[in-house]
C-alpha cells in the first residue's frame, strides 16, 4: 500500500502482502481494527488470522512476501490474535500495532 497521507478502514476486507519494510497500516482511529504481521512467505503458502477455531480471515501469497496488512470483520484494535501459515501456528500479533513500532498510523517497519 502507498499512500501520501493517513488512510482508514471502515468496513470489508484489506489484504496487502509485499516486500519487508514497504507496509504502510491503517490509521489508529480506524473504525474497522488490522494487523501487520513480518513473515515471510513464498508463493503458495497460505496465512490466516484467528479468534480461537475461528478464520477471520486468509489469503494464498500469489509471490514471496514478508510484510503484510489485514483488515477484516473481527479483527478489533487491541486484541491479541494468532495467525498460521498453512495450518501450522506461526505467532501472535495485536491489532492496531505495527511490529517494530506499537500502535500507530503509517509505516510498519519503516525506520
Amino acid at each position: 500500500i502507498d499512500v501520501a497521507g493517513d488512510f482508514a478502514v471502515s468496513g470489508g476486507t484489506l489484504i496487502a502482502a509485499g516486500s519487508s519494510g514497504m507496509a504502510e497500516t491503517p490509521a489508529a482511529d480506524s473504525s474497522q481494527g488490522w494487523v501487520a504481521i513480518s513473515q515471510q512467505l513464498t508463493s503458495g503458502q497460505t496465512l490466516a488470522i484467528t479468534d480461537g477455531a475461528t478464520v477471520l480471515a486468509s489469503f494464498t501469497a500469489s509471490k514471496p512476501a514478508a510484510s503484510i496488512v489485514i483488515s477484516a470483520p473481527g479483527i478489533t484494535s487491541g486484541t491479541n490474535f494468532a495467525y498460521t501459515v498453512n495450518g501450522q501456528a506461526a505467532g501472535s500479533i495485536t491489532a492496531g500495532q505495527t511490529p517494530d513500532r506499537g500502535m500507530g498510523g503509517r509505516g510498519g517497519g519503516r525506520p
